[in-house]
């Protein structure tokens, strides 16, 4: 196999180890994205609100906070590359417990933040750039896994939107008023309903196909490219979460060459 392949994977992990640390701590409060603060130490930590959780299942303040910070601990293993395939499972399962305690505060984000943990530290991204590198698995299978995941996000994304409310520019427009979009892009959006649309559709067409773009070796790198320009473009004009920073470190492993070695 080659050896960018590998390095991508292990590039991949250290990419998305640093923002799974960051924003499910206190650091995330020091980004200028409101949406990434945290309320106290760590993500998932109790807090004086009525429980809830999903199906009912709520666990005690003491179970939370523990979780928390095994989570804490595991993700920081994940990111330097000490068992980090068992680090980064604990702490991707143990993030997806954390939302389960908050349904009414689902955000996707972490969602995707904690799915994409789970799906690396079950590829070769362990067996390279790390401290304790876990015995290798098979490259082209750890990235025909994180292309596929990768390329369902977008697709799905592009799913989603496929709806009038969407596609004629009412949401984008609802965005803009509610000040969900920074200032001069929620401006332009309110003053010209034809942009709204533009754009509305001009996003499912990328989404989906990006998401099929990533699946194919001709459209792979360009399907990269579009990627990273169009969370570029969402960053200047909303700041939504770390959600860019989550897929630009996924979308590294998906720029891995499948080409194998002579």
């Amino acid at each position: 196999m080659t050896a960018s392949r590998e390095h991508l994977l292990g590039a991949a992990r250290l990419a998305l180890g640093t923002v799974l640390v960051i924003r499910t701590t206190a650091l995330s409060n020091l980004l200028p994205i409101p949406l990434a603060h945290v309320n106290g130490p760590l993500y998932g930590w109790p807090t004086d609100t009525w429980p809830m959780a999903w199906a009912d299942c709520v666990v005690p303040d003491g179970v939370e906070r523990a979780a928390a910070i095994v989570r804490t601990v595991a993700a920081g293993c994940f990111l330097v590359g000490v068992r980090a395939r068992l680090a980064g499972t604990i702490a991707g399962a143990l993030g997806l417990l954390a939302m389960s305690q908050d349904p009414l505060g689902f955000i996707f984000t972490l969602y995707t933040l904690f799915l994409g943990t789970i799906v690396l530290a079950n590829t070769d991204a362990t067996s390279m750039l790390a401290l304790r590198p876990d015995p290798p698995l098979d490259a082209r299978s750890s990235l025909a896994l994180v292309r596929i995941v990768v390329a369902s996000i977008y697709v799905w994304a592009a799913i989603a939107k496929m709806h009038a409310e969407w596609l004629d520019g009412r949401v984008l427009l609802f965005l803009a008023e509610d000040r969900l979009l920074l200032s001069r892009p929620a401006r332009l959006l309110v003053e010209h309903p034809w942009l709204r649309i533009g754009v509305a559709w001009s996003a499912v067409s990328a989404e989906l196909g990006i998401g099929l773009g990533l699946l194919f070796g001709r459209t792979r790198l360009w399907a990269v490219g579009a990627a990273l320009v169009m969370h570029g473009v969402f960053e200047v004009a909303a700041r939504p979460d770390v959600m860019g920073l989550v897929m630009a470190s996924l979308l590294v492993a998906c720029a891995a060459t499948p080409r194998v070695a002579r």
